[in-house]
């Protein structure tokens, strides 16, 4: 999948480090708490929830705590080093419950409920 995605879009790897860069700012939770905005959008324990461009992991592992053991997340992006540098965060949180996807969020594959 990767090479396909790879083909359709162009990644730049300055804007990536760019994002990286504001999301790894030790002060952002202070000015913006993933964890107080993701209660606040309504997220429950046992919930599936996908994570539309999931960028740096900002809000992966936080999003991971509050669904629990339970629930899952499918943290998608199209930028290859999004991925790689989400897995990160999941293997050094030894986060089970979060599938990492390089993948166009309308070419997940996942059913969706209706």
């Amino acid at each position: 999948m990767s090479n396909k995605i790879e083909e359709k879009y162009h990644h730049s790897k300055f804007a990536f480090k760019i994002i990286s860069l504001m999301h790894h700012n030790p002060l952002l939770p202070y000015f913006r708490n993933p964890h107080r905005l993701l209660k606040a959008a309504g997220l429950k324990p046992g919930q599936k929830v996908l994570e539309v461009g999931c960028g740096p992991g900002f809000f992966t592992i936080p999003t991971a705590k509050i669904v629990g053991e339970e629930g899952v997340v499918y943290a998608a992006d199209v930028h290859p080093l999004a991925i790689e540098r989400a897995k990160g965060k999941i293997e050094r949180e030894g986060m089970k419950n979060v599938k990492p996807m390089l993948a166009n969020v309308s070419d997940t594959g996942l059913q969706t409920k209706v």
